[in-house]
Parts: C-alpha cells; structure tokens; sequence
C-alpha cells in the first residue's frame, strides 16, 4: 500500500471519520491518520513541516510538565527563560557542536540571525558571566520553550517537526562526579515519566560515541520499541558536556583546592513533544489512540444509550440526572469525566468516535442499567467489559483505571522484552531484525566498527521504503543492564573485526586470536571489547576517570616543580649559564597560563605595617635626636592586642539616668534621619508608640523597662549620642553608660529566638555601636548573631512566602538586609568569612510600602555591600588567577560600580564640581560607600560634611573612609616619589582625623598616629618641615579651635568650609582632577561603553603596569617582602 497524502482542511468530515490504514500494514500512514483524526494535531497549511498542536495535545504535554516541573522543584533547580534569536557569532563558539545542526537553522534577514536549534549558545555566556566563584555553583537552570530545527527530510508530527515544544536543562558543576551523579538522576525522571505516566517501557542506556551529543562528552539515553515496525527510538537524553561548552565560554571558578582555575562541569538534558509520539506509536491500534489514564484528558466518558423514540422526556430527564450526578460524584474524587449528550449521532458511532480518541474507560448507562442500579464498562486497551453497582462506582472506577495503566505498561512491557534478542553468531543479526527484534550483540565500540556493522546490516533494494523493518543496524545505546548470555572479554561480532583492545589502542596490527601474538609479547592483557566492559553504572570506569585525571595533575604539578626550580633570571645574571635549564620553564609556560597568587586583604595589611614599623626602628636607630624626637611622636601608642575588646566600655559603667522624652524623642529622629533612610534598624512607627507609652506614667514605664523594647531603645539612644555628640569622659566614647546597661539586658542565647525579630534589631544595633567604637571583633560577633537568628526566622525568604501583615513583612525583609549589610561590612574589614553563604538566600530587595522610607537608597546600598562582598572574593581571597581573569574582574567590577551609581537618583546625587551646595546625609553616606577607593571624592565629602556639621564624631564609617583615602593619597606619593609636594587632600584628611580625636574618638587618634608614620616614609620631615607642620598643629580651618567652641558652632553660620579645588593642582594628581566643563556624574567614569572594551589581549600590559620585572619575586612570602621592604629603605635614603 502506497503512503496517502496527508490530510487536508479541504477534506469533508464524512472522508475522515475512522482509520483507513492499519498499523501492520502501512505503519506511517496509519500514524498521520490517528494523530489527525484522534484531534491531537493539525497540519499548518501555510508551511510545510509545522503543525498545530490542538488541546488534547496540550493536555498531556501540560500534565507531563507539571509531573516533571514538581520534581525539578524538589532538587531546587531553576527556571528561565531565554531568548528566541542568537547570532552566527554565538554560533560560531560552539564548533563540533553546532555542525549536527547547521543544516537545521532558520536563518533571518540580511544580517545572519537565527532561531535556536538548542540554548547553549544563548544561555552559556550568562552563566560565563553569572559564576564567578566556586561558591556560585552549582548553577542549575531550566527552561520550557520552543525550539526551531528546518528539517529537510520528510517531516511527522511529534517525531520530525521544524518547530516544537521541549524541556531543556543546563546547569554547571564544581567537578565530574556532582555532574555525573545529576545525568543519572534526570535519566531516572525521564524513565520514571515514561514509564509511571505514559506507560511506556525503556531501556536505560548509555549511546556510543558515534551517537553521542555533538561536542558533549557523553550521553545518557532512555530507548523504546516499536513491535509494529520492529525498530527503536529514543525516549530522551542527558547529557555530560564535560568541559568542552565552559572553555568555549570561558566558565570558570578559583579551585577550592587553591591550585588555579577550573573549567566548570557542564550538563544539558531535555525531552520534548516527541515523547507523545513514541506514547501514540507503542499504545495506539487500528481503532485509533490509545491513551494512558493519568495523561488522559477524558479518562471516564459516559454514554447514555437505550432512549430512544419511545422514551419518555421524563423518563430521559431521569436518567440524565442519574448520569450527571455520577460524574459529579466521579469528578469528585478527581477523576476527569465527559457526559455525551450530542444530539443526532448513535450510541454506537460515539463509541467508535471516542475509541478513537483513545478515553481509557467508557460507561454505558441506559434504562435497563437503571433498573438494575448498575452501570456497564468498556476497557480501551484490551476490550474488557462488565458493569458496576451504581453505589460502588466511585472505588471501582478508581481501581479500574488503575489497572489500566498498569495492564498498559506490561503489554508493552511484554512486547518488548520478547523483542530483545540475545545474538551471539552474525549469521543471526539480520534474520534476528527482518523479523522486527532489537539485538543486543557484543561490540569494541570503535566508531569505524559500527559504521561497518550498519553498512553489512542495510539491504540494498530496500534503502527506498522506509517501511521496510531492516535498513540497517543503528545502535541504539550501550545498556546498564548487561545481558548475562554475553561473557566479558567476548569478542565484537562483526565480522571483520579481528584487533584486541590493546593493539586498537596502540594503533597497531592484531593477529586477532585471543591472546593475540602482540599481547602476548609484551605482556598486555588482551580483551576483546564488549558492551558489558564500558557500561558507565559500573565502577571501573569511574575509576578508570579517576586515574586519568590524577596522573594528569602529577603531571602538571611535575612541570610546575620544574618551574620554580629554574633560576630567576635577572637584570644582573648571565642568561646564558642557564639556558640549559630553561626548556622546562618554556614547557610549563605552555601548559600553564600567566597566574597571580591573590592573598587576604588582611594579610596585605598586616604586612605592610610591620614592614614599616620595622623600618621607622630601623631609622631611628641610626638617626640624629632631632629626627629621633620627629619620628618617635609618629610612632602612637603601644601596640595593642588585635582584639579591642569591648569589655571596657561595659564594665564599670554606671546606670544611666532616664533622660526626658523631649531628648529621647530628639535622639530618635537624629538616630532616623541618619540611619534610617540607607538602613532599617527599627520599624518607626512601633519605636515611636513605645516610647510614648516609656513616658506615660509610672506603671507604665515600669512595664516597659521589663520588656526586650527598653534594651533597644537604650541602644538607639547611645547610637544617637554617638552620631553629634561630644564625649561623656575622655576615656569612653558617648553613649557608653546606655549601651552598657542595654548589653547587660540583652536575653541568653536560647532566648532571643522567642523575641522575634526585635531580638535581631537590638543584636545589629549592638554590633552597629561596637563598629562605630573600633570594636570590629565584637561587632562582627553580634551581628553574625543576629544574621543567624534572622535566617532562623525566616526573614530572608521571599514576601509571598513569609506569614503575617505585608507591614510586619515589609520590615522584617528590610531587617534581614539591614543585618546582611552590616554583616559583609564588618567581614570585609577583618578579611573573615560572611556570616552567610550568597547561595543559599532567595530573599528579595526591599519593596516600596507606606509607612517607611522609599527603598532606593536602601537597594543601592546593598547593591554596593554586595560589590564589596564580591571584591573581596575576586581580588583578596586565598586563590590563583590567571591574569586574564584578574582583568575581567576589574572590568566587571568596574562595570558594575558604574551601575549602582547611575542607578542613585537626582535628588541624592552629588555635584563634586560644587561642593560649597548643602550635602544630605544619606547622599554623601551612599556615595562614601560607593567612594571608598576614590580618595580624592572621598575626602571632598567628608571635608563638607565637616563644614556643615554633619560628620559623625564616632560612627557612620566616616573614620575609616577618611582613613582608607589618606593611606591612598599616602602610597600614591610613595608611587610617584616625593619630588612633588604632598597633595592637600591628605592636609584635609588630617584635620578630620584630629577634629574626631579632639572629640575623644581615641580610635582617631590611632589613625592619625599611623597616617605620620606613612607620610614620613615618603615626604621627608627633615626637608619639609613647612610642609608637614599640619600633622602636628592641624589645618587653618577648624582644627585651631578649641573643641568646646567648635562644638557650639551654628551649621549655618559664617564658617562655612567650602572645599576648593587648589588641593589638585600638583603635577601628580591633575589626572584625577574634574573639569570645569564637565558634567556632574556620580561615578565619574568617561563613558559606559568603556566597560564594554575587551582587555583580556592586553592583560600582560597591564600586569606589568604593578608588577616591577626588575624586582625578584619568588613567591615566597617572606623573601619578597624583604624585598619590597628594601624598596621603603631606599626610600628614605634618595
């Protein structure tokens, strides 16, 4: 029988009613016809190789959706959604890849855009982009879409489509065996979907390398069988790509481990509409589809028979009313149930229309069911009938369809399994396939060899009838579970291969007896490959991975040795006396890439002072007494543990008195104005009620002095003093007498979690007064605390998941981030680990609610705490990076600093080529975070918050970004030498450290002890005493005053500071200096697309830009910081 032409909409219905070619006979044709006529598809008329996928379609695609979307859900893995176009450029990345599909893109206007094939090349640039760390992985994605694939072969609905739906995976893992581990568990799925929803039965399997994915390492399969046709087909795949998509993205990760970079670990795994074909082919029969109950749109239709003309209307309204309450009933218990009430067609043409259709359980209900309170049934698949009491019809449809499934999947299952043949002798193979079996057959899984085997298996008469049931072996995976029939070491059937394992390995002739003559004369063990041998659940070859990769890293650390063996060849050294030595310097140079060894900032830090310590008692040894007396004021007090504890700001403090609520209610709205815009470190209004009912009366106080409220208000009291107010006694900071009496109320541990989330805002108000108090440590303590104790409580969790009023949510989300903020802060400025892993929050940026602050500036401050976190992570952490890596960082860095400033609105945005403007304090705290290594802009700020009476005397971080921009401006001196005098932005510096020690900010006074001591080392004392006679007497414009006077200064006054620009006119700094012409930017980088320019050729340039080749670094730490050390006593020598 010739294959029909499909059909059309021309065609009138009565041509179309039934199926006119049988599945035995004429399988293709029968397959158009079912998937038309069941209303499963339509052909799209308008271009060929499409179709309309109509509602029962849709039904069962949805059903198997939101089965596997649940499990997906479970192993917390993503979804996304992508674009539709990518670029012959993205194409282009993926070489070996893409060349299975370039027959296949649809290609789109003059300029070459394409829709996509599969999303590697849409997708992997972002997760080039979005993992950055280790701690980023692993990343794991998954989208629903369409693909577009221009077919040019004959085209089939579900099968072979220019356009369909599909589920596709990406992630990407730290190592092989967490990328191994998920192939296996989405393999498992596929099969469980298959098998439990559609029942359909498959073999789990691993494909050959001929079959494999296109660039992938390898594949994973599940294989179904068709008895009709006799042949295979593939259910769906997972895939290991190995690292073959991450180099060609460049997604990578600082090993753990610490020895350099690792090319991630990629998966992708998909299924796809294809899966209702191979359901159509394996259940459907001559009468049409045949559908599974638990995919089933109808999985129950109900067939009212027997009424005819001398039924009553009555008699019919009864019995229809009995069918409908039997579906309501049925419907209740969740089954999907259809009454056929169409008016004009027999009960026997229904019949056949909803055979067709493929409904699993059809019920027949007339007047004689009704008398006998029964109800009668017909099976789909096997033709079962029989009747139900009407009573128990509810159970039994249940336990019916139950049985329907599973009757499904064992006649299938049965089919199959009586399909699979054994073949041991290669005069079977063919017959074994003519007669419509699958043969399993030993084989080497050489490539060539199984091209030979399809080439001996293809009948050539037949290569024209598709029909035919052998043209050709295709092999169809490797399977898990290896036939016991087939021996290990059994040698591959084909005939005409004769070569061992060995000698195919060695490329050399085999004898091709066993033991072959070559394998014998070395000593080889020799097999002959089989199936059973490469069969990936097996733990052999894990290990055989595992061997590789470890001789591989010995390898390389060999050659690394080898490197750092070579003498170091210097200015002063004969090159040619090792030359000699030099090849494996030149080998190594190949394998390894350019690499910095990036150390903790910490460590930066801790060097760096004692080298100059060691440097200043080296000077003063051999120094006059005059430059001796110079030196030695510089040299500060005594060092000091590096724990500044806080225990003296606690003990022997005494109970603070009540102050009034007119000075309560002040230091409130000081505390809100300052810390309540960027922050949110209580809700106002609550605060507000409760200090009110603080002052109501006697009983009332009483009551709330007992409460955990009274412990934070004492905390919000001592914050308040400590933002303006001058110091209660020279030895502690202000405030100190309630925050100590609010530490001694603070509950035990076990304690706080019963407290809500009032217990995290007193813990981050507590480490905020210990941070402003230089007691970093305890800090870092109370805030990690209260970071924990928010997680316990759910305040990171997204606002839909979170109980309670959208007021209470809204503010315990702002909390949360609150914490984190202060958190990565303090973790940063001590070089230790964050309290919390970035991976594991789902917690959602701060949303706009009345009655609280707009979240702008709330949201661009985390977005900078975060930048800051990443900094840290990128070019302070214990790890090797290549240089190429290093400046993308800084580009990605840069880019997005560049953002977080564009994203500051206008009315918090600065002008810094008019700074003599009023400055909020919310705008110069942002951009003081934003600023913290731009130490001229820095400076700019605090000087005018100094001027107008706005710096914080104690907190706000305003010490340590004063602080932080004079050692800049101060190594930046270093850098360019002291030929130049020193620039007026460390004079102004300066002044603020001592205007906030002369308030008794002792932590100050350090800071400016320190900033001496590095301005000695590059600006001599002894000829340029004018100079730097500002250390020691301060600035003209408010450091000469008494303190009691400065302190009593109206902010709008007549000293008002105005910062000028005569402070960059050296020849040194003019490049940092803005134009008078130009436009205020709150970054001030030149132009956006700056951060678009690709620098990676030019990371050699850069690297020497800070990486003096003249100096001989061993990457030992000790040796080259003697060495840099010689460079500071060089200094003082020029």
């Amino acid at each position: 029988m010739s294959i029909q032409p499909p059909l059309t909409l021309n065609q009138k219905p009565a041509e179309i009613i039934g199926i006119t070619a049988t599945k035995e006979e004429d399988f293709p044709q029968w397959y158009q016809e079912v998937v038309v006529k069941a209303g499963m598809v339509e052909y799209y008329t308008e271009i060929a190789g499409l179709f309309v996928l109509r509602p029962l379609t849709m039904f069962i695609w949805n059903e198997l959706r939101k089965w596997f979307q649940s499990h997906l859900d479970e192993m917390d893995i993503g979804e996304a959604a992508f674009p539709l176009f990518l670029s012959a450029k993205s194409l282009a990345k993926e070489k070996d890849h893409i060349e299975g599909f370039a027959p296949e893109l649809a290609w789109k206007l003059d300029v070459p855009v394409a829709i996509r094939p599969t999303s590697e090349a849409i997708m992997y640039p972002y997760y080039s982009k979005w993992i950055r760390s280790h701690r980023d992985l692993p990343l794991r994605l998954n989208q629903w879409n369409s693909v577009v694939r221009w077919e040019t072969k004959q085209t089939t609905p579900f099968l072979r489509t220019r356009e369909f739906l599909w589920q596709e995976g990406h992630t990407a893992h730290l190592t092989e065996e967490q990328a191994g581990i998920e192939v296996l568990e989405i393999l498992e799925l596929y099969a469980q979907l298959y098998e439990d929803l559609l029942a359909v039965p498959v073999v789990r399997g691993r494909k050959t390398e001929n079959e494999r994915f296109a660039g992938g390492y390898y594949t994973m399969t599940l294989e179904g069988y068709i008895p009709s046709n006799g042949r295979g087909i593939q259910g769906a795949t997972s895939h290991c790509l190995g690292q073959n998509f991450s180099k060609m993205f460049d997604i990578s990760v600082e090993d753990p481990a610490g020895s350099g970079r690792l090319y991630v670990w990629q998966n992708s795994w998909a299924f796809s509409t294809r899966v209702i074909g191979v359901m159509v082919m394996i259940h459907g029969d001559n009468k049409g589809l045949v559908l599974p109950p638990r995919v089933a749109q109808t999985q129950i239709v109900m067939v009212p028979v027997g009424i005819n003309r001398k039924t009553s209307a009555e008699d019919k309204d009864r019995l229809m009313d009995q069918l409908y309450e039997m579906r309501k009933m049925l419907k209740k218990l969740g089954l999907r149930v259809e009454v056929d009430t169409r008016e004009g067609y027999t009960p026997a043409w229904k019949f056949n229309d909803w055979e067709m259709k493929g409904v699993p359980l059809r019920m027949e209900f007339g007047p004689k069911d009704a008398k006998s309170h029964v109800v009668s049934y017909a099976v789909r698949h096997n033709n079962e009938k029989g009747t139900i009491p009407v009573a128990e019809i509810g159970p039994q449809a249940t336990r019916l369809l139950e049985q329907i499934q599973k009757g499904m999947y064992d006649k299938a299952n049965l089919a199959y399994s009586q399909h699979r043949k054994v073949i041991g002798n290669w005069d079977e193979v063919t017959p074994a396939l003519d007669s419509k079996n699958v043969v399993l057959i030993p084989f080497c899984l050489d490539g060539k060899c199984e091209e030979r085997i399809k080439q001996l298996t293809t009948k050539e008469d037949d290569l024209g009838d598709q029909r035919t049931a052998s043209m050709g072996m295709k092999s169809l995976c490797i399977p898990f579970e290896q036939p016991s029939e087939i021996e290990e070491g059994r040698k591959c059937l084909n005939p005409e291969c004769d070569s061992c394992e060995s000698c195919r390995r060695r490329k050399v002739k085999c004898s091709g007896s066993q033991p072959c003559l070559t394998c014998t004369r070395h000593g080889f063990e020799c097999r002959f490959g089989t199936i059973a041998r490469r069969g990936y659940s097996e733990a052999s070859y894990v290990q055989d991975l595992v061997k590789t990769i470890k001789g591989l890293e010995e390898k390389l650390e060999e050659v690394s040795r080898k490197q750092s063996s070579t003498p170091f060849i210097g200015p002063s050294m004969n090159r040619d006396a090792v030359e000699g030595d030099s090849e494996p310097a030149r080998e190594a140079e190949m394998l390894l890439s350019p690499v910095l060894t990036v150390v903790s900032g910490p460590a930066f830090e801790c060097s760096v002072r004692t080298m100059v310590r060691d440097h200043v008692d080296n000077q003063n040894s051999h120094s006059s007494p005059a430059t001796t007396i110079i030196t030695s004021s510089g040299n500060g007090p005594p060092k000091q543990s590096q724990w500044n504890t806080a225990a003296t700001l606690v003990h022997g403090s005494p109970t603070p008195e009540l102050i009034s609520q007119g000075q309560s209610r002040q230091l409130f709205e000081t505390f809100l104005s300052l810390m309540g815009v960027n922050q949110h470190f209580v809700d106002p209004r609550a605060f507000s009620d409760s200090l009110d009912l603080l002052y109501h009366d006697e009983a009332t106080r009483l009551r709330q002095m007992q409460t955990l409220w009274y412990t934070q208000y004492l905390l919000v009291m001592a914050v308040g003093m400590l933002i303006g107010s001058p110091s209660e006694s020279p030895a502690s900071p202000p405030g100190t007498s309630f925050f100590a009496e609010a530490i001694k109320n603070i509950p035990p541990t076990y304690e706080l979690g019963s407290h809500g989330v009032l217990a995290v805002e007193t813990l981050c108000l507590a480490g905020l007064y210990l941070q402003w108090c230089d007691r970093k440590h305890d800090a870092y303590v109370y805030v990690g605390s209260a970071l924990r104790l928010a997680m316990a409580l759910g305040c990171q969790l997204p606002h839909d998941e979170q109980q309670g009023l959208r007021s209470e949510v809204n503010h315990r989300v702002r909390v949360w981030w609150t914490a984190y903020m202060l958190d990565r802060r303090l973790s940063t400025g001590l070089g230790f680990p964050p309290g919390v892993d970035g991976r594991q929050l789902r917690a959602e940026l701060p949303h706009p609610f009345s009655g609280y602050q707009h979240p702008l500036p709330m949201i661009i401050n985390i977005r900078i705490a975060q930048t800051t976190d990443e900094i840290m992570a990128s070019f302070y952490g214990n790890m090797t990076i290549t240089q190429t890596e290093f400046v993308t960082r800084i580009q990605d860095t840069l880019h997005n600093l560049y953002e977080i400033g564009r994203s500051i609105p206008s009315s918090l945005a600065m002008d810094f080529c008019n700074m003599t403007t009023a400055t909020t304090r919310t705008s110069a705290s942002l951009y003081l975070m934003l600023f913290q290594d731009a130490a001229t802009k820095s400076i700019r700020i605090l000087s005018t918050l100094r001027a107008e009476k706005r710096i914080a005397l104690f907190g706000y971080f305003d010490l340590d970004a004063t602080f932080s921009a004079a050692f800049i401006l101060t190594m930046m001196g270093f850098v360019q030498g002291q030929d130049g005098a020193p620039p007026e932005g460390l004079k102004q510096a300066a002044g603020i450290l001592r205007h906030l020690s002369r308030a008794g900010n002792h932590a100050a006074q350090r800071r400016l002890d320190e900033l001496k001591q590095f301005y000695e080392q590059v600006w001599s004392p002894t000829s340029d005493t004018d100079r730097q006679s500002w250390l020691e007497e301060g600035d003209s414009s408010l450091g000469g005053l008494p303190f009691t006077e400065r302190a009593t200064l109206d902010a709008s006054g007549e000293r008002v500071f105005a910062v000028q620009d005569e402070y960059m006119t050296t020849s040194a700094w003019v490049p940092w200096q803005m134009g008078p012409d130009q436009q205020a930017n709150p970054l001030d980088f030149n132009m956006p697309q700056s951060f678009e320019m690709d620098l990676s050729h030019e990371a050699t340039d850069i690297y020497s830009s800070f990486n003096d080749p003249t100096l001989p670094l061993t990457g030992v730490d000790d040796v080259d910081w003697a060495e840099i050390g010689k460079i500071f006593n060089l200094g003082g020598d020029r």
